[in-house]
């Protein structure tokens, strides 16, 4: 068995090579900054989905004002048109329009 003696001995010959419990708890609280536990990934996943979430009803609305923006500048200017040329045939012809 090592006695007190022994220890001090020890701790004379090999001075630092031994860690004390400060050491440990030291190197512990480095561990737990260096490594991530489960309820970090936990965390991290949640923001993770919520950033997801977000960017994605962003991007929703982004197309669906990029949409409605195409359809009113671009599809029904081209339906009025058709519309008027319709008319001016029906009225040519001599057929009533079924809008009447």
């Amino acid at each position: 068995m090592i006695t007190d003696d022994d220890v001090k001995k020890l701790k004379k010959s090999f001075k630092g090579t031994f860690a004390t419990k400060a050491d440990l708890k030291a190197m512990e609280a480095r561990q737990d900054k260096k490594f991530a536990t489960k309820d970090d990934l936990k965390d991290l996943r949640e923001q993770l989905n919520d950033d997801i979430d977000g960017k994605l009803v962003n991007q929703k609305q982004e197309i669906v004002h990029d949409v409605a923006e195409y359809i009113a500048d671009t599809l029904v200017p081209m339906f009025e048109k058709r519309d008027v040329q319709i008319a001016r045939l029906n009225k040519k012809v001599g057929i009533s329009s079924l809008a009447d």
